[in-house]
């Protein structure tokens, strides 16, 4: 790399006119990436795009992006931020991007930069971004840049996860119902915990079948071994609300995904729930 920097300074600073090859800038931008010296390809970034006006392959950026993010240090992580605004720069629509694999890398580099920065909001962001880009049939842009690889994965699950909480603290239950929607949608698993809080928030808010359709999805995500099974209490939950808001139907269709879930007809939560519905319709024989 230093002998790569000698030479091109060399010929910039000839008295014969030296032509340098864009193919040239970017090679050694990357190798300069790859080497650790981030400042360095991101001075020789700008010149290429600002000075030269050049039009960089979106790996070049992708390249130095992935080197900010490797070091994971949040300073670091910041300068993804100016690797996308030259790439904005030099012409490139973050919308579209994600049709390439290089557009998916420098993305993926962006929500995980945004994840180590604590920037829930921008890292959602991205993936939205990604999820407009066209070409990427079968799958969606967004999908493919949250599993881009284990790091976008792990930071696309957390930053869900925490935006997920933070509406149901808020008790936004749409915002958390259509949160976790896209979170299955970008082929990501919600942990127990953030199900949990969709479901509480649902139920506190009498949102009966919002509250039993996730339920019912947890279920079936605990079939394949995605998660572990929702507890009782969750279901007594669920079926409380449902009572609550006079879903018969529902109630039962609760109570027999609890009994194919746990093999038991509930505890005594649910038998005081069971005793209040009787009351409620005033059949005092079955009470």
């Amino acid at each position: 790399v230093d002998t790569a920097l000698a030479m091109l300074a060399a010929c910039n600073h000839s008295s014969t006119p030296i032509t340098i090859l864009e193919d040239t800038y970017a090679k050694v931008v990357t190798a300069m990436s790859a080497s650790g010296s981030i400042d360095e390809s991101l001075s020789m970034l700008r010149e290429m795009v600002v000075d030269k006006s050049y039009t960089p392959n979106l790996q070049v950026f992708a390249d130095v992006a992935t080197a900010c993010v490797r070091t994971k240090d949040t300073k670091d992580a910041e300068k993804v931020m100016t690797v996308l605004a030259y790439a904005k720069a030099a012409g490139y629509q973050l919308d579209n991007i994600a049709s390439t694999v290089d557009g998916r890398t420098l993305l993926a580099s962006g929500v995980i930069a945004a994840e180590m920065l604590d920037n829930v909001g921008l890292g959602l962001r991205f993936l939205t971004a990604a999820s407009k880009a066209q070409g990427c049939a079968p799958d969606r842009g967004d999908a493919l840049v949250s599993t881009h690889s284990p790091a976008a994965q792990r930071a696309s699950t957390i930053l869900h996860r925490q935006a997920i909480f933070k509406a149901c603290q808020d008790t936004q239950w749409q915002l958390a119902v259509k949160l976790l929607e896209v979170m299955l949608e970008r082929g990501l698993t919600p942990s127990p915990s953030v199900l949990r809080s969709v479901v509480y928030c649902c139920s506190k808010a009498e949102k009966s079948r919002k509250a039993t359709s996730i339920l019912l999805d947890w279920v079936e995500l605990a079939k394949q071994g995605r998660v572990d099974k929702p507890s009782l209490r969750i279901f007594n939950t669920v079926v409380n609300v449902c009572e609550v808001c006079g879903e018969e139907e529902l109630t039962v269709k609760v109570l027999d995904a609890m009994k194919d879930t746990h093999d038991t007809e509930g505890n005594l939560i649910t038998f005081n729930i069971a005793l209040k519905r009787l009351a409620k319709q005033g059949n005092t024989v079955a009470c």
